[in-house]
């Protein structure tokens, strides 16, 4: 038998043995993989609940017209972005609430108005949160709330929209 056929005989009998440090540190890093991830659902599933009460602050806020609550929704830098009667809106959080205080009418938002929010993805202390709000002024839109954990909890940095209906 040949050297080289020997060789190639020895290299199919070694792919065919698993080497088992590998296969140990496979399943090591799979554990620690699988620990990431359920620790990280964990925490994500504890920020949901103060993320989605920061947007139910902002639909309250508007349903109310209520400046207060809108500004303990969103943080003291946020902006607006999105369209409205087909112009892009782009604004600082100041000018929307002083729109709210000075137009904006408790229940002008419509009787039928509610909001869904579809999903919300956490990266460390940012999230985004994508809603449809129906029926808000006779019209849907569909909306990207950016938000961010500060020092008084989660609040919302950013608001983009897009009118639908």
């Amino acid at each position: 038998m040949s050297l080289q056929t020997r060789c190639a005989l020895r290299a199919c009998q070694t792919d065919s043995q698993p080497d088992q440090r590998f296969s140990n540190a496979n399943r090591l890093q799979s554990f620690l993989s699988n620990h990431r991830r359920q620790e990280e659902t964990e925490m994500q599933t504890a920020d949901e609940t103060p993320i989605r009460e920061a947007i139910d602050r902002y639909v309250e806020g508007m349903r109310t017209a209520d400046v207060a609550l809108l500004k303990s929704a969103f943080h003291e830098h946020a902006n607006l972005f999105g369209d409205f009667d087909g112009d892009l809106m782009a604004a600082p959080i100041g000018t929307f609430f002083d729109w709210v205080s000075e137009e904006l009418e408790p229940g002008a938002t419509g009787a039928e108005h509610r909001v869904e929010i579809e999903d919300v993805e956490i990266a460390g202390d940012v999230a985004l949160a994508r809603l449809h709000e129906r029926d808000f002024f006779g019209g849907d839109a569909r909306e990207f709330f950016m938000l961010v954990r500060s020092d008084d909890g989660w609040r919302i940095t950013c608001k983009s929209w897009s009118t639908i209906g």
